[in-house]
């Protein structure tokens, strides 16, 4: 049986929270959801749309920073078996919202829990008036299942006066795991010098700049780098920068190799 709980927040200038049926159970399900968290979340994005334009409201922009809020609650739920609202929500996603809301759900044994969750909120008139809020402009969506194979989904709303002012309010966030890199290959000219970076949380993208007793060398900037003749005798390093959208850029430096031959 299909299990909901609905949380609304309105404010003006402070969130006065109402929250309803907020205990459920997840049962065993007579087949586990085969959905992935990217299509679960891109499903309940998509119908939640849907049913908006059919009821003549604005579509909802997405956000990722009120996407990792849904998702860490959504994983959060799955882990604990607990049907629950977030009581942080409100201040975990971006400030400056005029207007917030949260839906949760559940189900089990639906070859299409995603969808199966669109069609729980909209025939419960509290989730419901969170879907269908002209006040709220930005979504954020949550999508897990656990390990009896039961879907778990959670809906973060809120209205912002602008993007910019959405934009204005996202805090950079630092990575939680950022290892040196380390300079592989032979030590002589002619032969090739690779950059070995362990792996970073979460994974980004990475420029490399290659130097010379510790002075950056013109030119070298991919992941290898080919010792020249200029390299004899001296000492080899690289640098690594890891940049990833929503994150402040990290470098780390490897050690310097021994004298190149």
């Amino acid at each position: 049986m299909p299990s909901t709980a609905p949380r609304r927040t309105l404010a003006t200038l402070a969130a006065t929270v109402l929250a309803f049926a907020l205990a459920a159970t997840a049962a065993v399900p007579a087949h586990a959801a085969t959905v992935t968290e990217g299509q679960g979340r891109t499903a309940i994005t998509a119908g939640t749309n849907k049913h908006r334009v059919a009821n003549q409201v604005s579509q909802l922009r997405t956000s990722a920073a009120m996407d990792k809020v849904a998702q860490d609650w959504a994983k959060a739920l799955a882990s604990s078996g607990s049907l629950r609202h977030n009581p942080k929500y409100s201040s975990q996603i971006p400030s400056g919202w005029k207007s917030a809301g949260e839906n949760v759900a559940y189900n089990c044994g639906y070859s299409a829990p995603a969808t199966t969750m669109v069609g729980q909120w909209k025939r419960s008139a509290g989730h419901n008036k969170n879907m269908l809020n002209r006040g709220f402009t930005h979504i954020g969506v949550g999508f897990a299942t656990d390990k009896y194979g039961c879907a778990w989904g959670v809906q973060v709303f809120a209205g912002y006066a602008s993007s910019k002012t959405l934009a204005a309010s996202v805090q950079a966030q630092s990575f939680t795991s950022t290892a040196a890199p380390v300079v592989k290959g032979t030590r002589k000219v002619g032969s090739t010098l690779t950059a070995s970076v362990p792996a970073w949380k979460p994974s980004p993208s990475f420029t490399y700049e290659w130097r010379r007793d510790g002075k950056k060398i013109s030119g070298a900037a991919g992941k290898s780098y080919v010792l020249r003749a200029a390299d004899k005798g001296h000492r080899i390093s690289v640098k690594v920068t890891g940049k990833k959208s929503g994150y402040i850029s990290k470098a780390r430096v490897s050690q310097s190799t021994g004298s190149i031959r």
